[in-house]
Formats: structure tokens, C-alpha cells, sequence
């Protein structure tokens, strides 16, 4: 069965009692021959008979009447820490095989947040786990997928969702401090940029190539970095030590590096000059809580002029959702939108749109945080799929914001943060155009959000401001309320679920009225 349909009788099923809140499906096994289903679920209360037989009831009524006979056996299972663990040690020496050499059960901790109640019923936030491995297992963990399955797994056998870790071992450091402070797994791949017509400066560097500076995450001992000037400045330390402050760029990124001035090298610093190309030797520190370079060694160069960065390489989707599960859109009638006589736009045949919209804490795209994702599918001219969720944002969402979302701190408080839905966001965006009113400033806290977790998007993107703005002329604005009051859509404003759905049906109507689509940047 698909996964929506699975989640709708789910749905059913935990409604019948207080004690089923919690309860989920293990595996559904279906027997072609003898065309009976035996269906395995979970709970973490013991289940009457009685209840039992609603359950199965339930399912007789529910699942497709050309099975035969349908089975049920629901077993009581407590999401223990020493079972979890024993359990997380299983699968990976059965499933993970390529790694599994690395990890023993010691390596391997586990730790269960309490149940908090809510509309009469438990839920919690998903139970956090760890393992400990070596450096390079731990990229093999992570190349495999290794950990995601094992997430997906406990997942199923146990009435919680799960969210794991790979730490790094080391020998001359205790465990319990490495868990406080686990060495997150780097999915930077670093790409590199190749010069010519290097000149020493300062010491010659032994290399014609550089990092992108977009590739730069933390602290590294040796880096080599090129780009072309943007300013160079003469400053002095709270000493009176002289030094420089140049700033560059490689297209990919901007820096600001600092020079320290030496008597061998000053007068030819002194002539670096705005669009210089150059190659310089550093490392990258922490200072501030900020990340800073200090230049070692500086040559000039030539920039490539014909450079064009190359994709950075993303994390593949997710073979399943894990967290949010796109739901089929029934209520959606064609007529709703179009007359009666009308048929999806053609140039709209063939195509797969996700037409999104985000609430956030601000309007700062590099520092603000996501309280909520709405996104809706658009197949064919028709949309499909909806998709969406809270999502806590690690941060108090400012007054002015809740009285403009109406997203509380109370209703996100339960919700994991954006990096635990940021697979599935990715998994139902792929493959897409994606469609936005502003869509420069919900791609910004997409993009920058996603990509703290390995995921970069190159989807083409369409703005229906702009759409709107080409396509529709006289309005006094092209706010989405007044676009969408141009077409009679109505709609709830600043809830993402509402304002995705209200955007995907104008969108759809912009092209109508055009009679072409905009071509996606």
C-alpha cells in the first residue's frame, strides 16, 4: 500500500482508543497466492481483545476487498534504552555489513526524552542515539547510508521516531566529552580552482590550484585560497603591529584575509590594487565565533576568466520519507479553479511543479530560522500532493512575527528542527521546478538551511511576482492576497500550507492567462 494511504488508516485506527495513540505499523506482508494480508503493528500498551477486534475491523473495512483473508497481530513493545541498543547493534552487524567491523555495542548510546501529553494522548520528540566510530568509517557510514536505514528501522520497531549521530572515536579523549560536543560528519566535497601565471610575492606556493571559498566550513591549519582583489587596507593591532586587510573574491564566495606585514614583502603589498588575481596560503581560525583567515603566503596570478563554479555535489534523497509524508490532495475539483469546459494548460502537460511557502522567524535569510514549510505538487496542470509541517525553529519567535503567522512558541516547542525534515523536503522537491511568490527569499532559507545538512538544489525556479507582474497588468500591487483576489482564490494568509496552495492555484492560472510558462532561472 502507499504510504499515504498506510497513513490515513493509521489515522483511523489511533482514534478508536487512548491507548492506540502511540501504536504504528511494523510490516504489512501480502500473500499473492492465497490473496491474504497479515498485518503487524506495534503499540506500547497492552491491547484488549475487544480493541483488537475494532482494529480489524477497522482494516476489513478499509483495505481493498480483493483480499481473502486479513490477519492481525499487534504486539506491546517499550521503547527500552539497553533494547534499543541491542537492537542498533543487530542491524547494523546484519545490514550494515561494510561498517559493522567498526562498532561494538559499547559504541553505541542511546537516550529516551520523556513522554509529554497532548490532546489526550503521548507523544515525544524522537529518541536520540550515537555511535562511535573511527574517523574512516565514519565516512563510509555516511557514503553507505547507513545511518539513515538504522533510523528507518528502529522507526518501525519501535512506537517512536528516532534521530541518530556518528562521533568520532578517540583514544585520548573521554566518550561522555565527545557526546557533549559530537564531531559532526563534514559533507563538504571541495572543489578546487586551477590559476596560471603565478608570480611570488611572498614565498612561492607550491601549488596552481585553490579551495572555493563557498567550500570553507571550519578551521583548517593549511588552506589555499585565489580570487580577485576587491580592497585592500592598511590597519595596525591595539600594539601598533601593522597589517592588511585584502579582500577577495572567487565568484563561488568572498574573504577577507589578514596580512601581517614583513619588511621583505611591504612596498610590493603596498601595490596590490583592485582586480589583482591572487593565490595565498593560510589557515582558517575561529575568532569571535566567527571564521577568520590569516594569510601566510601571497602570490599574484591570473584568475581564470571563463570560470564557471561547478555544482556542488548533493546528498542523494532519501529512499523514504521519514518525518513528513506527502499526502494526496482529494478535496482538489478542477472546477474549483477552471470553468467547467476548461483543461489544464498544455504547456503544462509533461511537467512536475512544487510550488512552496515558508514562515520564518524573520526577514534576516542568513541568521532567521523556519517555523513552517507548506509545499503543494503540481503533475500534469493538476495538483496532487500537499506537503507540510511545523518545524522548531531553536529560537523564540518574535511577538510581531506570531502576530503575523500566528505560529506560537507553544505550537513548535514538540517539532524537531529543520535538519530533521530536510531529507523529505529535499525528496519531494527533486526533480521539480520549484514556484514561490518571492521565491529569491524562501530559496535563501532553503537553500541555506539545507545545505548545513549535505543538500544543495539546482532546480529551476520561477517567481510569480514577476510572473504576475508580466502577466496581469493594472493591479495596485502584486502582493499574493491581490493577485489571488484578481482570480476569486481564497485562502488563509501566512500559514505555508494556505499560502503554497493558494500560489500553486494562481500559478496555474497565470499560465492560463498567459498561454505559456515563464522560463525557470
Amino acid at each position: 500500500m502507499a504510504d499515504e494511504n498506510l497513513n490515513k488508516l493509521l489515522f483511523r485506527i489511533r482514534s478508536l482508543d487512548d491507548c492506540l495513540t502511540r501504536a504504528r505499523f511494523n510490516r504489512v506482508e501480502i500473500y499473492t497466492q492465497t490473496r491474504d494480508v497479515r498485518v503487524i503493528m506495534i503499540c506500547d500498551n497492552a491491547v484488549s481483545e475487544d480493541l483488537r477486534a475494532a482494529v480489524l475491523d477497522v482494516l476489513n473495512r478499509e483495505l481493498p476487498e480483493s483480499f481473502r483473508r486479513i490477519m492481525l497481530e499487534i504486539k506491546k513493545i517499550k521503547s527500552d534504552a539497553e533494547l534499543i541498543s541491542r537492537e542498533i547493534y543487530s542491524y547494523v552487524k546484519e545490514n550494515c555489513k561494510a561498517v559493522a567491523h567498526s562498532v561494538s555495542a559499547d559504541d553505541i548510546k542511546v537516550e529516551i526524552p520523556p513522554l509529554s501529553q497532548e490532546n489526550g494522548g503521548f507523544s515525544r520528540l524522537p529518541i536520540k542515539f550515537s555511535l562511535a566510530v573511527d574517523r574512516d568509517m565514519a565516512v563510509q557510514f555516511e557514503n553507505r547510508g547507513a545511518l539513515r536505514e538504522t533510523e528507518n528501522y528502529l522507526s518501525r520497531s519501535f512506537c517512536d521516531d528516532f534521530r541518530g549521530e556518528i562521533i568520532l572515536k578517540d583514544t585520548e579523549t573521554d566518550f561522555s566529552v565527545l557526546k557533549e560536543k559530537p564531531v559532526q560528519i563534514d559533507y563538504v566535497t571541495y572543489r578546487s580552482i586551477k590559476v596560471d601565471e603565478i608570480l611570488p610575492l611572498d614565498g612561492l606556493i607550491g601549488t596552481d590550484r585553490a579551495v572555493y571559498i563557498d567550500d570553507i566550513r571550519g578551521e583548517m591549519d593549511s588552506v589555499y585560497l585565489c580570487g580577485e582583489i576587491i580592497s585592500v587596507r592598511e590597519r595596525a593591532t591595539v600594539t601598533g603591529k601593522p597589517f592588511y586587510l585584502i579582500e577577495f573574491t572567487d565568484r563561488t564566495g568572498t574573504i577577507t584575509g589578514k596580512y601581517f606585514n614583513k619588511k621583505t614583502t611591504e612596498d610590493k603589498i603596498r601595490k596590490l590594487k583592485e582586480g589583482d588575481g591572487i593565490l595565498v596560503q593560510g589557515s582558517m581560525d575561529t575568532y569571535r565565533d566567527r571564521l577568520s583567515l590569516t594569510i601566510k603566503k601571497i602570490n599574484y596570478c591570473r584568475f581564470p576568466r571563463d570560470f564557471t563554479p561547478e555544482r556542488k555535489p548533493s546528498r542523494p534523497a532519501p529512499a523514504e520519507y521519514t518525518n513528513v509524508f506527502p499526502e494526496k490532495v482529494t478535496e482538489y475539483k478542477q472546477n474549483d479553479i477552471f470553468t467547467p469546459e476548461a483543461a489544464a494548460p498544455e504547456c503544462l502537460k509533461g511537467k512536475t511543479f512544487v510550488v512552496f511557502d515558508l514562515e520564518t522567524t524573520g526577514t534576516e535569510t542568513a541568521t532567521d530560522m523556519v517555523t513552517e514549510i507548506g509545499a503543494v505538487k503540481i503533475a500534469d496542470g493538476v495538483i496532487t500532493e500537499k506537503f507540510g509541517t511545523l518545524i522548531n525553529p531553536q529560537v523564540k519567535i518574535p511577538e510581531k512575527i506570531v502576530g503575523i503567522t500566528g505560529i506560537t512558541d507553544a505550537m513548535v516547542a514538540d517539532k524537531p528542527p529543520f535538519s530533521a525534515f530536510s531529507g523529505d523536503i529535499y525528496k519531494f522537491f527533486e526533480g521539480a521546478v520549484l514556484v514561490a511568490h518571492n521565491a529569491e527569499f524562501d530559496c535563501k532559507f532553503l537553500k541555506r538551511l539545507s545545505a548545513e545538512d549535505g543538500y544543495y538544489y539546482y532546480n529551476g525556479v520561477i517567481d510569480t511576482v514577476q510572473f504576475a507582474r508580466d502577466t496581469v497588468k493594472g493591479l495596485n500591487n502584486y502582493k499574493l492576497d491581490t493577485v489571488c483576489e484578481h482570480f476569486g482564490i481564497k485562502f488563509l494568509h501566512h500559514r505555508a500550507w494556505a499560502d503554497a496552495y493558494a500560489t500553486a492555484q494562481m500559478f496555474i492560472e497565470l499560465v492560463r492567462t498567459a498561454g505559456k510558462l515563464p522560463r525557470p532561472v
